[in-house]
């Protein structure tokens, strides 16, 4: 019931969706140019801890050397890979905002119905704040924007 309380005007709803289109097409850019340089950084440390090997076999550097040289190169190569882990979240997290938006009115209940249980939580605390329950009540605010987006219904012209 709160979800089909959240409504846009089909005019809005298209604006909208022309915007998040615009959107998601400059995130997926962005986000895929930015794995791709953390892939190659990642790779690059690799490449530098083959030929470190290298160096010890050949006793061009001694066993001290080498595990300073390569404990720096892992932790590098752990940091990009953190980096990129939060990519994917971020990623996550923008494809669940930008199908809560493009779901707004009829599809929302039914994008909350078929969520996994770990995606419908993170559904209801983009939409919703201080969620109790109180004599078996369930209270709640819904967040902004989407607070704005309940009369929707009831109005004829959203312009005014």
């Amino acid at each position: 019931d709160i979800f089909k309380s959240i409504t846009l005007p089909p005019e809005l709803a298209a604006f909208l969706r022309e915007d998040v289109e615009r959107s998601i097409n400059l995130e997926n850019e962005l986000h895929t140019k930015r794995l791709k340089e953390l892939r190659l950084q990642y790779d690059a440390a690799q490449r530098k801890l083959e030929k470190l090997r290298d160096y010890l076999l050949t006793e061009a550097i001694n066993v001290q050397e080498y595990r300073e040289m390569s404990d720096k190169l892992k932790a590098e190569q752990e940091a990009i890979n953190e980096e990129m882990n939060l990519h994917t979240q971020a990623d996550k997290h923008f494809e669940l905002a930008v199908s809560t938006l493009l779901s707004l009115g009829k599809d929302l209940p039914i994008l909350f119905a078929s969520s996994k249980v770990d995606d419908k939580r993170e559904l209801i605390s983009f939409l919703l704040s201080n969620l109790k329950i109180n004599d078996g009540k369930l209270s709640y605010t819904l967040n902004f924007p989407f607070n704005c987006l309940t009369n929707f219904r009831h109005l004829t012209n959203w312009r005014e």
